[in-house]
């Protein structure tokens, strides 16, 4: 999908507090956001960011539903990294999806990290939709964020 129309279906996508016409947040050490090997792209870990800087952080009694929307607000965040690189012209699919959660309950992670899988399947068509992915639980976060994802797309 060429990045203008891309951006379009994102920028349609209801997350609130979201702004898709902000830049991407920055990386915050010595690393790039986006590493491009030929038709690869290595997304860096994308957290939960709100366009006002608010990183949706762990709580002690997490719902579902905020895992859902933690997830997709992070894969907005990916897309939008992938939008802003200046050396990619269209993102043809999301190949893996790695999601990494601050919780402590296995059961409820693989329906948190739905909220990034799906916002994927709404953007992409048919199999450009599919996606291999992997979820884990873990103590901690930079900043003490809720989840954290690290994708791979394919490129053009």
């Amino acid at each position: 999908m060429n990045k203008k129309s891309l951006y379009k279906k994102l920028k349609a996508v209801d997350i609130e507090g979201f702004d898709i016409s902000l830049l991407a947040p920055r990386p915050a050490g010595n690393y790039v956001a986006v590493k491009r090997v030929g038709n690869i792209a290595y997304v860096s870990g994308q957290m939960p960011v709100y366009s006002t800087g608010m990183v949706l952080t762990a709580q002690e009694h997490t719902t579902i539903d905020f895992g859902y929307k933690a997830a997709r607000l992070a894969m907005a965040n990916v897309l939008k990294q992938l939008l802003n690189f200046s050396d990619i012209e269209e993102v043809v699919s999301i190949v893996r999806v790695d999601g990494y959660f601050n919780h402590d309950n296995g059961k409820d992670i693989p329906k948190m990290l739905d909220g990034a899988s799906d916002l994927i399947a709404e953007l992409f068509d048919g199999k450009d939709g599919e996606h291999a992915r992997t979820v884990f639980t873990i103590k901690s976060l930079p900043y003490n964020a809720f989840v954290e994802l690290v994708v791979i797309a394919e490129v053009k």
